[in-house]
């Protein structure tokens, strides 16, 4: 991917901690494949929201979960074929527990004709690289 789509990325992301609903929609297909972290580890590997309508349901389902969540991103890979990764951290809140959490995150993330089109989020940069090397085989 370019660096005109990582910053796009930069920008999605950007708009999520923001709860901005449309300026996250207008980086992402509307086919969009949204793959979560932890919550697909809750849920099952079976876990994904789909299209614009799915992206509207994962953010109302963290905003239920959680009080706060920002997300904060050190480094970004081009991993060719119109992927890149995006590795940082998330510190998150419990809405009803009140505890904050820090944890380390990365975003397998896919694009093609300037929109994206399946994110794949991961608990570490390694297992993300592990799923990208798993796609290219």
């Amino acid at each position: 991917m370019s660096q005109e789509n990582v910053e796009a990325f930069k920008r999605a992301a950007d708009a999520f901690v923001r709860r901005d609903i449309d300026a996250i929609l207008a980086e992402y297909d509307p086919e969009i494949e949204w793959h979560p972290g932890v919550a697909g580890l809750l849920a099952g590997e079976k876990m994904v929201y789909r299209g614009h309508d799915g992206l509207r349901q994962l953010q109302e389902d963290l905003d239920d979960a959680f009080s706060l969540v920002e997300l904060h991103f050190d480094e970004f890979r081009d991993l060719g074929e119109d992927r890149i990764l995006a590795v940082g951290r998330q510190r998150i809140r419990g809405r009803d527990s009140d505890i904050e959490t820090v944890n380390p995150i990365a975003y397998l993330v896919e694009g093609k004709a300037g929109a994206f089109t399946r994110v794949r989020a991961f608990l570490s940069a390694g297992e993300a690289l592990d799923a990208a090397e798993s796609d290219s085989t």
